[in-house]
């Protein structure tokens, strides 16, 4: 299955929402916060994966963490660009899983991706949770997941 193009993507990205408390003397305050549709994480990310996204056969895995890598070279080393590209580490660890249950006398995968196995992969490549980027993570790979196709990728 080809990827739904970064418009979709996008779309699933852009309102994304996580809180984070917030701190001054004695007041704790919880502030909610969304990534717009005009926050260039949004836009490069959607690129990224559509980009990345397996279409070609049914073992051909993604290339989301090269692709998303790719689309924030122009950071550089910065901090950030390691929870981006752990994103697409997420997503290609399963579409590797998947490629290699691939059954050919049956035409038919044995795995199917899933959330909680790609959410633990994101958590494992990060140094540290932040409410943001898991919250982006978890878009993202819903995005994925949302049009991945079981038997055509």
């Amino acid at each position: 299955m080809p990827s739904p193009g970064v418009a979709t993507i996008k779309a699933a990205l852009v309102g994304t929402t996580f809180t984070v408390d917030q701190t001054i003397g004695d007041t704790t305050e919880s502030l909610t916060c969304s990534f717009t549709e005009d926050a260039p994480v949004v836009n490069k990310l959607a690129a990224g994966i559509d980009s990345g996204w397996t279409s070609a056969s049914p073992t051909t895995i993604s290339t989301m963490a090269a692709a998303i890598s790719t689309e924030f070279a122009y950071l550089g080393s910065a901090p950030g660009v390691v929870y981006l590209v752990a994103i697409g580490t997420a997503i290609d660890t399963e579409t590797t899983a998947w490629a290699a249950s691939w059954n050919a006398q049956v035409a038919t995968h044995a795995y199917a991706p899933q959330k909680a196995a790609a959410m633990a992969t994101y958590k494992a490549a990060v140094p540290a949770i932040s409410a943001g980027m898991e919250a982006l993570a978890e878009a993202a790979i819903d995005a994925f997941l949302a049009d991945f196709g079981q038997e055509a990728g």
